[in-house]
């Protein structure tokens, strides 16, 4: 009986043009840098967190001009301050300025409406309504 000579299978490659090799390089660039933005592509761009503060009036009257204003204030510093650091505009995030505006407004609002005082109340509607609306720029 005699012994087969075993062989392995030939790995090796045929020649490949640059080209070809520029391509496969490319292809395994863009692989590897779409698993690495995977995650932050899945997870859910617009979430909702809960967030409170808590704003002391103690020192205020509401039932004067004075004590509702400066109530009105401590209101929006706060919103600002549970909203973030205000972003700059970017072309990488182009709602992020405006997601932050939405996020102050809706927290004044919700404060301002559950506080329970009309002159806080009238003193934020005037304030509202006064702020121009810019509907396109260039």
């Amino acid at each position: 009986m005699g012994t087969k000579k075993q062989t392995s299978p030939n790995y090796a490659s045929p020649a490949r043009s640059p080209s070809t090799l520029m391509a496969s390089v490319f292809a395994g660039v863009l692989i590897v840098g779409s698993l690495a933005l995977a995650p932050a592509a899945m997870a859910e761009p617009d979430t909702v967190r809960p967030v409170s503060a808590s704003v002391s009036y103690a020192d205020l009257d509401l039932s004067t001009e004075g004590g509702a204003r400066a109530m009105l204030e401590r209101v929006k510093l706060a919103a600002r301050d549970m909203c973030g650091t205000q972003p700059i505009h970017s072309p990488l995030m182009p709602r992020a300025p405006a997601q932050f505006r939405d996020c102050v407004a809706d927290a004044v609002d919700s404060a301002v409406n559950g506080l329970g005082s009309s002159l806080v109340l009238a003193l934020h509607k005037v304030d509202t309504d006064l702020v121009p609306t810019t509907l396109a720029s260039r």
